[in-house]
Formats: structure tokens, C-alpha cells, sequence
């Protein structure tokens, strides 16, 4: 049986599965937090353990996205 694509607040359409997945490998990593609210699963970036962990990735990458929308 397949999975159908669920829509998600990030304009992504995959399957569940596939984003389940990726949230497993970040959570996994220490990159993200998720906690349980009801039937809503919330996930936050650690960017304070990010930061400490890589110093200046999360920045780069931001830098990066803020002037390739204003080039």
C-alpha cells in the first residue's frame, strides 16, 4: 500500500513516512526537539546546541538564504 502525501505548514507534499523519517534523523542528530501537544507533534530547531556543536553553520546558512533573496 502507498503512503499518500500529506500536506504540511512548509508547503511540502510527501508521505508521511518520508517526513517521519527526516524528523527521526534531525531529532536523532540533536539538530531538533519535538514535543507533544494533543494529537500535534511541535518541532524546534536547538539552535543554542547547534551553535555550540558547529559555531557559524546556522548563521552561514542563513546569511546565505537572506542575500539570495535580495541578489
Amino acid at each position: 500500500m502507498r503512503t499518500r502525501p500529506q500536506p504540511h505548514p512548509e508547503g511540502l507534499t510527501v508521505p508521511r513516512s518520508t517526513l517521519s523519517n527526516h524528523w527521526r534523523i534531525l531529532r536523532e542528530a540533536g539538530v531538533v526537539a519535538v514535543r507533544t501537544s494533543g494529537k500535534t507533534r511541535l518541532v524546534t530547531l536547538r539552535r543554542n546546541d547547534l551553535d555550540t556543536r558547529l559555531p557559524g553553520l546556522l548563521a552561514a546558512v542563513l546569511e546565505e538564504l537572506t542575500g539570495g533573496l535580495d541578489g
